[in-house]
C-alpha cells in the first residue's frame, strides 16, 4: 500500500502510554497531572472505579488509570487522553514501560480489502524464510478484520485492523488502523524519539511504516499534515441515557400520547412542583420533615 494507491493518513499519534515515577520531583507533578485528568474525565461523564496492577492500587476513570505503590506511582493513558497528554506524562516520569504508535489510513478500497492486501504481502514474506514471525489474520463476515504480527508479550508487537468495525462511528468508516506496541527498553526509545521532536507525527508515522515494511508489508506512507476531528467518546453517563432510551423511551411516548405524563413521572419518582421537575423527596410535605424510605 502506498499513497500512490490512494491511501491517505487521516489520523496519527500516540494511542497508549504507561509511565512510572519513583522520585518526589517527578511523582508529585505526575500525580497532580493524574488528578487533573480524573477531574476532566469525571466532568465528561465518566465514573471513577477502583483499579490495581502489579501491587499498585488506585483508580480508573475514562481513559486514565492511576496507582500508588510503596516505591512510586503509575499512570496509564489511552486513546484521546494519551494523544493529548502523553508528552506531559512522559516529562514527569522516570520510566516508560509501554507506548503505542498509531496511524489511521483510508483508501479507495474498503478497510477489509486494505487489511487483506497487507496480510497477503506479510504472509508471503513469512513463508520466504524460516524463523520469521508469522502474521495471523482474523476474518469476519465482511472479510479480513485484523492482522496480528508478533506476540503481545514481546517488546514489539503490531497489528492492523478495521477501525470502523471496532468503533462503529461514521468518522472511522472504511478506515484501517496500524498500531505498533513497544514495551520494555523499546518503549523508552520510542517515547524519547517522539518527545525530542517538536512535531512527533513524522517520527510516529515513520516508526509504524518501518515496522510493517520490516515484516513484509508495503506501507509506503509518508507524513502529511492532516486535520482529523476525533469523534466524541461515549461516557458512562451517555451509556446510562442510552439504556433509559432503550428501556423506557417507548413507554414514555405512550404515556405522553395518553396525556398521563404525571403518572409516568410519579413512577420514576418525580413530580412537577411550581412548574419545576423535582424528586418527590424534595417536594411539598417532604420539606416539612417527612421521612422517606430510601434505598441503602
Amino acid at each position: 500500500m502506498s499513497l500512490a494507491d490512494g491511501i491517505s493518513i487521516v489520523d496519527a499519534g500516540i494511542d497508549y502510554i504507561t509511565v512510572t515515577a519513583n522520585e518526589e520531583k517527578t511523582a508529585v507533578p505526575l500525580g497532580l497531572l493524574a488528578d487533573r485528568l480524573q477531574r476532566k474525565e469525571r466532568k465528561q461523564g465518566f465514573d471513577v472505579h477502583t483499579w490495581g496492577f502489579s501491587g499498585y492500587k488506585g483508580w480508573q476513570c475514562g481513559e486514565a488509570q492511576f496507582g500508588i505503590r510503596h516505591d512510586g506511582i503509575i499512570v496509564r493513558l489511552s486513546s484521546g487522553l494519551a494523544h493529548d497528554f502523553w508528552r506531559q506524562a512522559y516529562e514527569h516520569s522516570n520510566h516508560v514501560s509501554r507506548v503505542d504508535y498509531q496511524v489511521t489510513v483510508k483508501g479507495k478500497i474498503s478497510a477489509p480489502a486494505l487489511v487483506q492486501k497487507q496480510f497477503r504481502r506479510m504472509r508471503k514474506w513469512f513463508l520466504a524464510c524460516e524463523g520469521r514471525p508469522e502474521p495471523k489474520c482474523i476474518v469476519g463476515p465482511h472479510g479480513a478484520e485484523t492482522i496480528n504480527s508478533g506476540a503481545r508479550t514481546s517488546d514489539v508487537y503490531g497489528r492492523m485492523y478495521d477501525k470502523g468495525k471496532e468503533r462503529q462511528q461514521v468518522e472511522y468508516q472504511e478506515c484501517a488502523r496500524c498500531e505498533c506496541e513497544f514495551k520494555g527498553p523499546l518503549a523508552g526509545v520510542a517515547a524519547l524519539a517522539a518527545f525530542n521532536e517538536e512535531d512527533p507525527l513524522p517520527t510516529i508515522v515513520g516508526g509504524v511504516r518501518q515496522f510493517f515494511v520490516a515484516r513484509g508489508g508495503a506501507l509506503g506512507l509518508s507524513y502529511k499534515a492532516c486535520a482529523f476531528q476525533r469523534p466524541p467518546r461515549t461516557s458512562d453517563d451517555q451509556k446510562r441515557l442510552q439504556w433509559v432510551r432503550n428501556a423506557v423511551g417507548g413507554t414514555a411516548m405512550l404515556w405522553y400520547e395518553r396525556n398521563r405524563m404525571d403518572e409516568f413521572l410519579a413512577a420514576l419518582g418525580f413530580e412537577l412542583v411550581d412548574g419545576a421537575l423535582v424528586p418527590k423527596r424534595y417536594s411539598g410535605e417532604n420539606f416539612q420533615g417527612r421521612k422517606e424510605k430510601t434505598c441503602p
